[in-house]
């Protein structure tokens, strides 16, 4: 590396890479049901009601000591680990315990049971701007050590989709000489840095080819860290919701797949009274888990809205002490809260000087992690509402048709009863007249 620049004028020192990977093992450990965390949810018209619901993090999940120490024993006996410990100190997400655990290239596994990240050191001297690409660029999105690591989880412990979920990966700078920079940090924002690699191509959807891009982020680490981790930890949140409703579109389709059978019972004989009566008990209870299916979805909307309104005020989390505890929890000050920030702030670089993007609103902060996750929440609840709105019409109308074909039956019976009786009274006057 050249040196024609004296270290001390030098802005940044030291550069880190990052691999971040959702694996939740804790999901089946959480503190609530979905409907539980869907009840929370306050339906008023001020958004800030509902402010302090995300991400809840140390709230639905704990550290699971048990868990952990099987896993430090699977990574023990593991070549490629070594230096494995379960560390009480509170990890990106807040939650009070991790595992640490050193690959054989260096790098250091982090795990809290929800977030795999893996940081290896890339470089730890000085160097300038336009030094900066030579020493990143862009990675490949597998990792060695996250690959090690699932495989002896998938072996011991368990299989989990981990196709179905999140990665990413970036880059943090350990120093920075702001003034050097050009740039004053009021109020301590974080800042992405987006850099093109010429180097990569990507094809695109469209089969056209771009160069590839990556984030170098600007800031303190752990609060960078934090950030991120919160955005992905609130994608796995999502995922429950978005399994909890596609478990709802699973019912409401068996009562579709069920209308003919239940428009069958309407229109068969009286003969089949029998039938009749166990296709409107069918009907009756379809409605009633309808009904409670839509008022899921009426808090499926508030959650909706309340993630929209965090998306579009641009606001992140970052980890800070917990203040308040109740009578039986035990107090571990290592367990933290999420509390709100701005999102990171985009900047790019002009002329080896970093420039913060003012030019238009909507790309002057970052996009969130979890917003394919969020669209995909919000298709489904809107295509389910859709869905559950017309099945409820169709089976509140043979409800009411069941209805009104057993109250003709009841008059019907009413008149026989009552001409059976006429029929006796009469009778009983020829008797008695013979």
């Amino acid at each position: 590396m050249p040196l024609d620049t004296p270290p001390e004028v030098m802005v940044f020192k030291g550069i880190k890479l990052h691999y971040l990977y959702q694996f939740p093992l804790l999901v089946e450990f959480r503190q609530e049901s979905v409907k539980e965390s869907l009840q929370v949810l306050y339906g008023g018209a001020n958004h800030s009601n509902n402010q302090g619901y995300y991400p809840r993090t140390t709230h639905l999940y704990k550290a699971n000591l048990d868990l952990f120490s099987k896993i430090v024993e699977l990574l023990e006996n593991d070549p490629n680990f070594s230096d494995i410990k379960i560390v009480h100190k509170s990890s990106d997400l807040g939650l009070t315990h991790h595992i640490q655990a050193e690959y054989l290239d260096g790098s250091i596994l982090f795990y809290d049971g929800l977030l795999i990240k893996v940081t290896k050191i890339i470089y730890n001297s000085r160097f300038n701007i336009s030094e900066l690409l030579s020493l990143t660029g862009c990675s490949n999105f597998s990792n060695d050590a996250i690959n090690s690591f699932f495989e002896l989880i998938e072996q011991k412990i368990g299989t989990i989709n981990r196709w179905g979920y999140s990665t990413c990966y970036y880059y943090t700078i350990d120093e920075i000489n702001w003034d050097r920079l050009g740039l004053q940090r009021v109020g301590n924002p974080q800042i992405l840095l987006k850099i093109i690699d010429p180097s990569r191509m990507i094809i695109t959807s469209s089969d056209t080819f771009k160069n590839g891009q990556f984030n170098v982020y600007l800031g303190e680490e752990d609060v960078i860290n934090q950030m991120i981790c919160q955005d992905f930890f609130i994608g796995l949140e999502i995922k429950n919701y978005t399994q909890f409703y596609n478990e709802q579109l699973e019912i409401v389709n068996i009562y579709q797949n069920r209308l003919r059978e239940d428009f069958g019972g309407l229109i068969s004989s009286i003969f089949k009274i029998l039938h009749k009566h166990r296709s409107w008990n069918e009907v009756k209870n379809a409605l009633i888990s309808l009904f409670e299916i839509k008022e899921y979805l009426e808090r499926g909307t508030l959650l909706l809205r309340d993630i929209q309104y965090q998306i579009e005020k641009k606001g992140a989390f970052y980890n800070t002490p917990r203040q308040i505890w109740f009578g039986d929890e035990e107090k571990d000050c290592e367990e933290k809260i999420p509390r709100c920030i701005s999102q990171f702030f985009i900047a790019k670089i002009n002329d080896d000087k970093i420039e913060i993007q003012t030019d238009n609103e909507k790309n002057l902060q970052s996009e969130f992690h979890y917003l394919s996750e969020f669209y995909n929440l919000k298709n489904n609840i809107l295509h389910l509402k859709d869905l559950v709105e017309k099945i409820y019409k169709i089976e509140h109308d043979l409800l009411t048709g069941y209805q009104t074909e057993f109250a003709i039956y009841a008059v019907w019976i009413a008149i026989v009863a009552l001409l059976i009786t006429l029929l006796f009274q009469v009778a009983e006057c020829v008797i008695s007249v013979l």
